[in-house]
């Protein structure tokens, strides 16, 4: 009786743990985007890429700032401590423009505004119309994959938003 009941008990506590958070990347999207022209596929450095509603207005996130992609970083830099999902590098994105947001943040009804950023920016005009954003262009990070696999694989696991610029 005592054994089935200590069988018992250590089911119950395998099955809670196994309920906990399984990934370091759970509840985690990532949007990728890759800007060039038509005559280069190379990424075009420093543009300023925010999340907008259909008015054109910055979509605020959690620290009231404007949502504002960044560039992906060739490696991670870190000096032993956790990186959040947010201060990561990622292979697969490449040198592309990223954003990582919550798998629950619904971006069907948001765009991307693409600017010149820095001092050669002198006029505020975006360089294309907005470009509208989808769920399918979410690409969720947790999961059992290589990074190798990100890149060299024949069927890529994402694909990242394409803008072609004039």
């Amino acid at each position: 009786m005592k054994q089935r009941l200590l069988i018992l008990i250590a089911l119950i506590l395998v099955s809670d743990t196994s309920r906990g958070q399984h990934c370091a990347f759970e509840d985690v999207s990532i949007i990728v985007v890759w800007i060039h022209t038509k005559d280069d596929s190379s990424n075009i450095p420093d543009l300023k890429i925010t999340l907008v509603d259909s008015q054109g207005n910055a979509i605020s996130g959690r620290n009231n700032d404007e949502i504002v992609f960044r560039k992906n970083k060739e490696k991670n830099q870190h000096n032993g401590y956790f990186l959040s999902p947010e201060d990561r590098s990622y292979p697969f994105a490449k040198d592309n423009y990223i954003w990582v947001c919550n798998v629950g943040f619904n971006v069907d009804t948001y765009y991307l505004r693409i600017e010149k950023s820095g001092p050669a920016s002198q006029d505020d005009r975006p360089l294309c119309l907005p470009v509208k954003l989808s769920e399918s262009d979410k690409y969720y990070l947790c999961g059992v994959y290589n990074d190798r696999e990100y890149i060299t694989s024949g069927n890529r696991l994402y694909k990242p938003v394409e803008i072609i610029l004039d």
